[in-house]
């Protein structure tokens, strides 16, 4: 089989941004692509589809600048019978054009299946979706972020069946198309996928964080797997690389081990009272995934508690409150003797809780770091009883980075980093605070697998100094076999 073989060169204003050697993709298979976040699987997949603005970045593929390239048969085939499926929907969805129309435009206007195509995606949640979402403006918190990603692969999956002649020039790149999805509609997708690869054996690259992607495959299509190639973006030096990821070596971790060697004291850290009211809406904490049997959210010491619901249900929301970061109209929490609701006012996190009795590692790590900051100074403006030096820093840092950390790293501004590195300093930054509660939301977002596993390790260490964990995760592969069932709740809305 022929394999697409390209030297991606990236700057911005004469600074590199992205260099890859050797990114190469296999004709006629599905190549799901990992690595951290922020470097270049995005960018690298953007400009061999065309789709860079020349007038920001500056662009070579191949030796060619970027003009010629998109006039080159390569990139002409894949834009006009392939199909990208945008990490941020709205950045292709158009808020003045309602959604049933986007589903008919241009060349995927072909077809009237927008409705069989749709159902395949939303399955059990199909005629609230199609009597509530499809023929409104797109807003940015309506459709949900997960509903707007099937949307698009919608319109991917409807052009497969437009096309009349199918060849290694049908590319297909999802970048992260289940990030806003749970497992189940993130399964749904996969299903859809591989169904439609299975009739039209087109071309796709599939950007993920998820590497627990590998064990659905396995599970349920071990007869595709020739099929199949799983590769790793990492970090050689100033530039990126690429590498065939050992799917055996998820297969075969341990994640149970975690749970094994950590028995903490079990007293009581947390609770917050089911029944929060915020945004118009009631939520509730319940043990049972299936029915709305209302029980207090509680967090123990040495322990992680498990928060889960699909995306879009508020478990973010739930952490803030906590935090004193949303305020709600009425909730009831405990931090160990210390009783907060609506009535106490926000001088009282920041004085009482915030780096001293609770820390939360936020889904996106600027909502946590100051980009003008250099690193060293994200570590440095923590309340910690002993001044850090340079080397304090580089040891920690070094802890969860796979490259070696240099003074020239500590001294950058933490804006020039990418997504995956802020979200490494967004942990160790929470970490050292050394709070008895530590709040996790999305913990492993942007990491790749060796970072996954030192994270664990911390974790581990953190669990035996009888910290009180919790936790808010889409990757259940990963964090259900660390969390005994009696610890796991799941967040709902009432009606």
């Amino acid at each position: 089989m022929k394999e697409f073989n390209f030297n991606i060169e990236i700057a911005k204003k004469g600074k590199e941004i992205v260099s890859i050697e050797k990114y190469r993709f296999t004709e006629s298979k599905i190549t799901f692509l990992f690595g951290e976040s922020g470097i270049g699987k995005t960018l690298a997949n953007k400009a061999i589809f065309g789709l860079l603005d020349e007038s920001l970045l500056d662009v070579k593929i191949n030796g060619l600048n970027y003009s010629a390239f998109k006039k080159h048969e390569v990139c002409r085939d894949f834009r006009n019978n392939g199909f990208f499926v945008f990490q941020e929907p709205s950045s292709h969805l158009n808020p003045l054009i309602k959604i049933s129309e986007q589903m008919n435009e241009g060349d995927i206007g072909g077809s009237r299946n927008d409705k069989e195509v749709l159902e395949q995606l939303w399955r059990k949640q199909f005629d609230s979706f199609y009597k509530n979402v499809i023929d409104i403006y797109p807003k940015p918190y309506r459709p949900s972020g997960g509903e707007k990603q099937r949307v698009l692969a919608a319109m991917a999956f409807k052009k497969l069946r437009v096309l009349k002649n199918y060849d290694s020039r049908n590319l297909y790149v999802f970048d992260e198309p289940t990030g806003n999805l749970d497992n189940y509609f993130r399964n749904v997708f996969i299903d859809n996928l591989i169904e439609q690869y299975i009739k039209h054996r087109f071309t796709s690259v599939f950007i993920t964080h998820d590497y627990s992607i590998v064990a659905y495959i396995q599970k349920r299509y071990s007869k595709l797997l020739s099929d199949i190639e799983y590769k790793e973006l990492y970090r050689a030096g100033e530039k990126s690389k690429l590498r065939k990821f050992d799917s055996a070596e998820f297969l075969k971790y341990d994640f149970k081990k975690l749970a094994r060697n950590s028995k903490g004291s079990g007293q009581l850290k947390l609770a917050v009272k089911s029944g929060i009211k915020v945004f118009e809406r009631e939520l509730i904490f319940s043990k049972n995934e299936d029915t709305n049997y209302r029980a207090s959210l509680k967090v123990n010491s040495g322990e992680i508690t498990y928060l889960k619901a699909p995306s879009g249900e508020g478990k973010t929301t739930i952490l803030k409150i906590i935090m004193g970061l949303v305020k709600a109209d009425e909730f009831a929490i405990r931090f160990e003797d210390k009783i907060v609701d609506q009535t106490t006012l926000p001088k009282f996190w920041s004085e009482v809780i915030w780096g001293k009795v609770a820390g939360i590692v936020f889904q996106h790590a600027d909502e946590a770091l100051n980009l003008n900051s250099k690193v060293k100074e994200v570590f440095q403006a923590l309340p910690l009883e002993e001044e850090l030096t340079d080397l304090d820093i580089i040891s920690k840092l070094n802890e969860i980075f796979d490259e070696e950390i240099t003074e020239e790293f500590i001294n950058k501004k933490t804006g020039q980093l990418s997504g995956g590195q802020k979200q490494k300093i967004n942990l160790l930054r929470t970490f050292m605070l050394d709070t008895d509660i530590i709040l996790l939301d999305e913990p492993t977002s942007g990491m790749d697998f060796n970072s996954i596993k030192k994270f664990l390790v911390m974790l581990q260490k953190k669990l035996k100094e009888n910290k009180a964990i919790l936790l808010v995760s889409h990757n259940e592969d990963i964090f259900d076999p660390l969390v005994d069932e009696e610890n796991r709740y799941y967040l709902k809305t009432t009606d």
